[in-house]
């Protein structure tokens, strides 16, 4: 079954290419993926013959009967409908890359992969904090974007050499919320140096969100994160 996951694989990543240069997969590919959803079920419909309907209680059958349920639904709106009304359902066709987490079932049986079924076991258990931590980091990004439009975007319109793409960036709060999150990577001479070499004030904005977001918040999360994780991981030793 892993060999089957891996070739289901390449067959979705050989029609996502296809479909990204506007050409049609190759059929041969297409009857692989079929068969490889075939087996799913098969290997599906076995679970229950053998061990009944108990064992839907478990995450990682939820997951294959989900799946499988997805992929009949590709596979019968190729059939019925028309290309045209097909694109709508791209959405479904993500879905078909999920199949990949199937490889989480060798994590369980295979020895030699215990280090990594542990990490995929520790980041499934703090995936809530995740959540919430990405909800603070959002909020935090947010307050800075609105000083952002409220002091910075009236500047930025009177620099001279700003182009117009480069002020929309400032010129809502979720512009500013997006141009906070290039800005942490590799995009800093294309508006804050320009503005901060204009109007020196503004470094107390730019600098002050990023490191606020970047040395603040994330190492926040890794503080929070990492300590509840290790309780957790004891109070289900000690359980």
């Amino acid at each position: 079954m892993a060999l089957v996951i891996i070739v289901d694989a390449y067959c979705i990543c050989n029609d996502i290419d296809s479909r990204a240069a506007q050409t049609k997969s190759p059929s041969g590919l297409l009857l692989v993926s079929y068969l490889c959803l075939s087996l799913y079920t098969i290997e599906l419909a076995l679970n229950l013959l053998l061990n009944g309907r108990q064992v839907l209680r478990q995450n990682l059958i939820r997951l294959d009967l989900f799946l499988v349920l997805c992929g009949y639904t590709e596979l019968l709106s190729d059939l019925l409908m028309p290309s045209s009304a097909i694109t709508s359902l791209s959405l479904l066709r993500i879905l078909r890359l999920v199949r990949v987490f199937r490889l989480l079932k060798l994590l369980r049986n295979v020895r030699a992969l215990r280090e990594l079924s542990k990490l995929v076991k520790m980041m499934s258990t703090c995936m809530k904090a995740l959540f919430w931590s990405f909800c603070f980091c959002f909020m935090v990004m947010t307050v800075w974007a609105m000083l952002i439009v409220e002091v910075v975007h009236p500047l930025v319109k009177d620099l001279e050499g700003m182009n117009e793409e480069c002020a929309r960036w400032t010129s809502s709060v979720m512009e500013a919320n997006l141009l906070l999150t290039v800005i942490a990577g590799d995009s800093w001479g294309e508006i804050a140096v320009p503005v901060i070499e204009a109007h020196p004030s503004t470094a107390l904005i730019f600098v002050g969100a990023y490191l606020t977001i970047v040395f603040g918040v994330l190492n926040l999360i890794v503080a929070v994160v990492v300590p509840w994780e290790n309780d957790e991981e004891q109070n289900g030793q000690n359980g």
